[in-house]
C-alpha cells in the first residue's frame, strides 16, 4: 500500500483553528476523531460522537472519513465482518503533530514565495508587538 503524506494545502486566514486549513466539516470529524482514547475507531464511533452534538448523517461522516483518508490526516485498516467490510480509522498524527506540520508548511510557503529574508523581518516585527 501507498504511504499517504498529509500535505497543507491552503490556509484560510479567516479560519478558526482547524477550519483555518480544512472545510468545516473535515474539520469537526477529524476534531472527533482526536477525541478518542483508544484506536482503532469506526464511523459508528464518530458518528455517535458528532450526533450527539447536533443532527448528522451517517453516510456524511461516512464520506467524509474517507475523504481524510484520501488527504492523509487519517489511517484506515478493511476488515471483513458479517455485514461486509468494516472500515477502522485512526489519526495519522496527534493534534499536536498536525499543528506543528501545519506551521512549518505555512512558514515554508511564506518563504518559498517572498524570501527567508522577508518571513524573518515579518517575525522580528511581530515579536515586537
Amino acid at each position: 500500500m501507498e504511504e499517504k503524506s498529509c500535505d497543507i494545502p491552503q490556509y484560510n486566514l479567516n479560519g478558526a483553528d482547524l477550519e483555518s486549513f480544512l472545510g468545516p466539516l473535515e474539520a469537526k470529524v477529524l476534531q472527533a476523531v482526536w477525541g478518542f482514547d483508544k484506536y482503532p475507531i469506526t464511523v459508528r464511533d464518530c458518528y455517535n460522537v458528532l450526533n450527539d452534538k447536533g443532527k448528522i448523517a451517517y453516510t456524511t461522516v461516512m464520506s467524509t472519513m474517507d475523504r481524510l483518508y484520501e488527504k492523509g490526516y487519517l489511517e484506515r485498516s478493511i476488515e471483513r465482518g458479517k455485514g461486509g467490510l468494516l472500515y477502522k480509522y485512526w489519526p495519522k498524527m496527534s493534534k499536536e503533530e498536525f499543528n506543528s506540520h501545519a506551521v512549518r508548511e505555512i512558514i515554508g510557503s511564506l518563504v518559498n514565495k517572498f524570501g527567508s529574508g522577508m518571513v524573518a523581518n515579518c517575525f522580528t516585527e511581530v515579536s515586537k508587538k
